[in-house]
């Protein structure tokens, strides 16, 4: 998911005072620069099928993919375990799971219902979102990254690579991470995801706040919101020794009612829903990819 941010953040929740945890809610708050990392992660007892493969061939490997979501526990560094209520969860069943790891690709999305001389009018917003992540050097929130929001996707989605790492490596699997979930046990490659909705609420007044720190043209839009929908598109890729053994397709959505700049915390989304699951393997990047892949990553060998 390039820098530690809030676009996906299984466990950064987890992270934030227990103050802050409680007077804000609906998005996951930015790591701390002590966060414990990932040791492990178990999928809860209740989880949604969304999509199986069966075994397929990849060079050397062979294995079959399943997609789910569902509550998971995550074991961390420090000997505790958090509960994450719903993840997105994808695993790749094969004997030679360390050989592989994960590359995923995003877009967002974000539609506003206005009223205008009594009717409802959708604008899509546009331009860039702030980022804010956690600078590894001084362990301090910075906001300098930036990515745009996609207006029509049938056209030109916005492709932004989805990696909580720096420097040249792109992928969700090759570091233990406060943001997202890997495991490599029992003969299974596991990843984890929890997309945010870029929206939240103060739990005392039910304020509606944004967690991406939208221009003014955009935070104005919000404001005179009576309904926002948010989509979440992800591609992500299963890379095997180097090579793309298949891509795992997923939409997010959420809806969130507003009025007079509230909402009603009984009905703000507890998480997205899914849909438009699939498995595709013989697929490569796009050129749009590829792009996004190379302007945020400039020294990664992961994919040629």
């Amino acid at each position: 998911m390039k820098r530690a941010k809030r676009s996906a953040a299984p466990l950064s929740f987890l992270l934030t005072s227990w103050l802050l945890a409680w007077l804000v809610a609906g998005f996951p708050q930015t790591c701390a620069a002590d966060a414990p990392t990932v040791e492990g992660v178990t999928l809860g007892e209740k989880q949604t099928d969304l999509k199986s493969s069966d075994e397929f061939d990849c060079g050397e490997m062979k294995g079959s993919m399943k997609v789910r979501h569902g509550p998971v526990d995550v074991k961390l560094s420090t000997g505790k375990t958090q509960k994450v209520p719903d993840a997105i969860t994808v695993s790749f069943s094969s004997k030679s799971c360390n050989d592989c790891v994960w590359v995923q690709f995003n877009w967002r999305k974000v539609v506003v219902t206005v009223k205008e001389g009594g009717s409802d009018v959708e604008k899509t917003l546009k331009g860039k979102a702030p980022s804010p992540y956690l600078d590894p050097k001084s362990g301090q929130e910075k906001d300098d990254y930036s990515y745009e929001l996609t207006e029509d996707e049938t056209k030109s989605p916005k492709w932004n690579v989805d990696s909580p790492h720096y420097g040249d490596d792109p992928t969700m699997s090759g570091k233990k991470s406060c943001l997202q979930s890997v495991d490599c046990t029992n003969d299974v490659n596991l990843v984890g995801d929890t997309p945010s909705s870029m929206f939240g609420y103060n739990r005392r007044t039910s304020e509606l706040l944004n967690a991406y720190r939208l221009d003014a043209t955009n935070q104005q839009i919000v404001k005179n919101a009576t309904k926002i929908k948010v989509y979440f598109h992800a591609d992500t890729y299963l890379i095997c020794k180097g090579k793309i053994c298949a891509r795992i397709s997923w939409n997010a959505t959420w809806t969130i009612d507003v009025k007079d700049g509230k909402t009603d915390q009984q009905k703000f989304p507890k998480a997205p829903d899914y849909s438009d699951v699939k498995i595709d393997t013989g697929v490569q990047l796009t050129d749009e990819q590829k792009s996004a892949l190379n302007d945020q990553f400039k020294g990664q060998t992961v994919l040629k």
